[in-house]
């Protein structure tokens, strides 16, 4: 695949990038960073969702709040968040909320063969 990652829309007001995982898979992690090609240009915090049908999304939460992950300082430094406990989901979204630059992401999910 490419490694230039997404980035986001300048006219968007609300994005997020979703990915289905087909059927349900625990997610243990999720590490970010920004797009290589556009120093400077990073997500510095977001938020994540996820549905077992597409439908119903639960918001992932935080003392009765939305969790608000902290997210990259720079362009090219990975930071990982483990989830605890982990989420057993086949659709999950990233939500953006504060940027650097133009707003990129690069992401990883870290998951388990749960057959």
């Amino acid at each position: 695949g490419r490694t230039n990652g997404w980035v986001r829309h300048r006219q968007d007001p609300d994005p997020w990038l979703q990915v289905d995982f087909r059927r349900l898979r625990p997610v243990l992690a999720i590490e970010t960073s920004g797009n290589k090609k556009q120093a400077g240009s990073f997500t510095r915090t977001y938020g994540i969702s996820y549905s077992q049908d597409g439908s119903q999304w639960t918001v992932v939460m935080h003392n009765g709040v939305r969790k608000v992950f902290g997210g990259n300082f720079d362009h090219k430094t990975p930071v990982r968040h483990y989830f605890n406990p982990w989420i057993l989901t086949r659709f999950l979204r990233f939500h953006p909320i504060k940027y650097n630059g133009v707003g990129c992401l690069r992401w990883e999910l870290y998951t388990c063969n749960n057959q």
